[in-house]
């Protein structure tokens, strides 16, 4: 269990990273197709809609053709930190 937990996590962490922000709203769909399959008891469609679900999470994770610009680490990492910390002392 620790070990999916820390691939969630650091997946998370990717996808806020590097995914362009309109491509997170789909995943709540996808997301809604495997708890269905798991609410029904259904375990091949919900290895199929996790599949398909980590497959196009891949797909919008990989660089686009002409964008060579690389981001900015340092700068990313300390506005998701800084959202990180508002976060944490909104709900303390």
């Amino acid at each position: 269990m620790r070990e999916l937990q820390e691939l969630v996590s650091r997946t998370s962490m990717l996808v806020a990273f590097f995914e362009p922000a309109a491509s997170s709203e789909c995943a709540c769909e996808e997301h809604d197709e495997i708890l269905l399959a798991l609410q029904k008891g259904d375990a091949a469609r919900a290895v199929k809609a996790m599949h398909v679900h980590l497959s196009l999470i891949e797909t919008r994770l990989r660089p686009r053709v002409g964008n060579t610009a690389a981001p900015d680490a340092e700068a990313e990492i300390a506005r998701a930190w800084a959202a990180a910390q508002s976060s944490d002392a909104e709900t303390a």
